[in-house]
């Protein structure tokens, strides 16, 4: 495998890498739709020189991802052009890792994770070393099957194995499942190495924000926010913290500059949608917090009819669960509140939500939610635990 020359036509080759290098630009800055272009144009030209260039292919299917996947979310065949791209690298290199990375993603974002995890194994047959699957392996196994030893273990790898350029970005990731199992001077610390590596300080503001609201101090968090939007005031998370301070007046301004966001840019607000409706409503905007309420419940049940990953981590339960609460509708708030306590395995971030959201406010004092709020605080606590133990054998702690 080493000595396997990818293509033998330079001009080919030298295409790719001008595609890796505009890729990359995009990555840094997923509002640089022309870099995606010229990517894509490109790995396109690379393959006019060489057809069985096979890792063209699996990059082509990179940009597909970046270019259609809020375009085609609901669509009943999702990504399929990712599997018809990874066929055809595999028909001209069967031992291709970055093509079972593909399809690793493919099922990954079609609520498979169990495939996933078999093609991430199957990369890592022909490239042990390949850090990028490592890094999927351990966001699956923390997001999805909540295994935060086997998870940890993974990115652990990932970063003694990591040559890339974006070494903070899979920092954060160890820091976020620190965070979720509730080893929250890790996540500090981790965030810590992050704003040290990018020196992006409304970055670091921002994971800090989060960090203080999984742990229950809102105040903090907005207080961490305002510094960040401060630095960036492109960093649209207002109301997912202030509607837990009630500081709405401030909510409604920022989300009408997200809901510009969301227009230039074509992105769907898929978890996001009732924190608008909520700072709407705040505002007496009823009719229009009414369309993104109604907006996140679409979203969030086609996601689990398609099986989509936010359905996988729980978000989109989640999120039905607060806007049923919310509207009155404690039948369905239930409903999805029982689904979400029924796994074995919970996030910190979901035991303080549903601990301090408002939008549990009508359900709060009655017995089964708190029933179900014990419940789920049981087996996050297990699960802490058992990542505890393993980090003290290990002397990670």
């Amino acid at each position: 495998l080493i000595n396997q020359i990818p293509t033998s036509n330079l001009t080919a080759y030298e295409f790719y890498q001008k595609g890796n290098d505009e890729l990359l630009k995009y990555l840094e800055n997923r509002t640089n739709k022309e870099a995606l272009e010229r990517a894509e144009d490109l790995y396109r030209y690379a393959l006019e020189y060489d057809s069985t260039f096979a890792n063209a292919y699996t990059k082509l299917g990179r940009v597909h991802v970046a270019k259609h996947f809020y375009r085609d979310y609901f669509s009943e065949d999702f990504m399929d052009s990712l599997l018809i791209l990874k066929d055809i690298a595999l028909s001209y290199d069967e031992q291709l890792a970055e093509a079972y990375l593909l399809q690793a993603f493919y099922y990954y974002a079609n609520g498979n994770p169990e495939e996933a995890l078999i093609s991430c194994d199957l990369a890592l047959d022909f490239n042990p070393n390949y850090s990028d699957v490592l890094i999927r392996k351990g966001y699956i196994l923390t997001r999805v099957f909540n295994d935060y030893v086997k998870g940890i273990e993974s990115y652990e790898k990932a970063i003694a194995r990591h040559k890339g350029d974006d070494l903070a970005e899979l920092l954060g990731f160890v820091g976020r499942a620190y965070l979720d199992v509730g080893f929250i001077e890790k996540a500090k610390h981790y965030n810590q190495e992050v704003f040290e590596l990018t020196g992006d300080s409304s970055h670091y503001y921002s994971k800090m924000a989060w960090l203080e609201l999984c742990v229950g101090n809102s105040e903090q968090a907005n207080k961490y926010r305002e510094i960040a939007y401060r630095i960036d005031s492109t960093n649209f998370m207002g109301d997912f913290y202030q509607s837990f301070e009630g500081q709405r007046d401030e909510a409604e301004h920022e989300y009408e500059k997200y809901i510009e966001y969301l227009n230039r840019t074509g992105k769907l607000p898929l978890q996001y949608a009732y924190r608008i409706a909520y700072a709407l409503w705040n505002a007496g905007r009823i009719e229009e917090a009414d369309h993104y309420f109604k907006e996140q419940i679409k979203y969030s049940e086609e996601s689990i009819r398609l099986g989509r990953s936010i359905a996988s981590t729980l978000v989109a339960h989640y999120d039905l669960a607060a806007v049923y609460a919310f509207l009155g509708d404690s039948l369905n708030a239930y409903h999805y509140l029982d689904e979400i306590s029924s796994r074995n395995k919970l996030q910190l971030w979901l035991i303080s939500f549903i601990n301090n959201d408002p939008l549990f406010d009508s359900l709060r004092d009655e017995e089964r939610f708190q029933n179900i709020v014990q419940d789920m605080e049981v087996k996050y606590q297990a699960e802490h635990e058992r990542v505890r133990k393993w980090l003290e054998e290990n002397d990670m702690l």
